[in-house]
């Protein structure tokens, strides 16, 4: 993201954490410095970093690389940028989460070409006994949007929660209803929470398979008499897996794979952080594919101690 500062101007800043940031500012002299100062660190008299410009056409320009400070504060909210001799531009700072959808590819949806860029993915799973566990992010860049029926929409507007049965999502032009589906009997589940790509937490139900038990950090003694003395740890793994999805339930749902924070649950109480060892999901050109998710962690592991 660039933004352009201009003498004595104020601009506002919405940045997202895990795309650059740069200020560029014109130069009116370039043997002057550019200095720097925020709200929290220095001053115009003791800037916290000074730049110098370079020749850009018949004029200068000087880049301020502003990604690692806001990154390292991100409770900033002032950032003043100022030649010598010229009047501060101020730039007020907002983050607004981690990556933009905006410069994202998004798969094709209904309310997508109306502004509703994420919404949730038309395969919801939810518990019978456990009802409004589920989160499903929504993000919009346009339109003035609500929830009704058996959901609501978050006082920030970008979580549909409380979700415990069929709920429409509409601008009051265009609608669509979401009808989740309840668990089966027989098949094990597993609540998975995540912190998205955008930076919003999102809470979804998911089948269990492939639960895997092996051998981690295992190491040997060499006694006088030779025997085998072999000393294991151990990790527990499984995979999470959805079927019957369409292009853009299947790249909503995999967005686990690049998370940060993945969280997974087996009775919606108790939360253990897993490490998701899934590291692409290649999605189908139009409505191709088979429509199938699976995503491996590792769940638990322990220690090898001797016995």
């Amino acid at each position: 993201m660039i933004v352009y500062a201009i003498d004595g101007s104020t601009t506002a800043v919405n940045y997202w954490k895990q795309e650059r940031l740069v200020v560029k500012k014109q130069m009116h002299d370039l043997r002057d410095k550019v200095l720097m100062w925020t709200n929290l660190q220095g001053s115009q008299s003791s800037p916290i970093a000074q730049y110098y410009g370079y020749a850009v056409g018949n004029t200068g320009e000087a880049c301020v690389d502003l990604t690692d400070y806001v990154r390292t504060y991100p409770n900033v909210s002032t950032i003043y940028i100022k030649e010598e001799g010229a009047t501060p531009c101020t730039l007020n700072m907002t983050m607004k989460g981690l990556i933009n959808p905006a410069n994202v590819i998004i798969p094709y949806h209904p309310l997508k070409a109306y502004g509703a860029l994420i919404v949730p993915p038309s395969k919801l799973l939810i518990a019978a006994n456990q009802q409004g566990v589920e989160e499903s992010e929504f993000y919009k860049t346009s339109g003035t949007w609500s929830v009704s029926g058996s959901a609501s929409l978050g006082t920030s507007g970008r979580v549909i929660g409380q979700i415990e049965g069929a709920f429409t999502l509409s601008d009051g032009t265009h609608s669509r209803k979401f009808q989740p589906k309840t668990r089966h009997c027989g098949v094990e589940y597993a609540f998975v929470k995540w912190i998205s790509f955008t930076g919003i937490e999102r809470t979804h139900i998911f089948e269990v398979s492939k639960v895997k038990t092996e051998t981690a950090d295992a190491f040997s003694l060499m006694p006088i008499d030779n025997e085998y003395i072999e000393i294991k740890g151990r990790k527990d793994g499984l995979s999470l897996r959805l079927d019957g999805l369409c292009a853009y339930d299947l790249w909503y749902y995999s967005d686990v794979i690049t998370s940060s924070n993945v969280q997974v649950s087996l009775d919606g109480t108790n939360w253990d952080r897993v490490q998701v060892t899934t590291k692409s999901i290649t999605q189908p050109d139009g409505e191709g594919g088979d429509g199938e998710l699976e995503i491996t962690i590792n769940w638990k592991r322990y220690d090898a101690v001797a016995m």
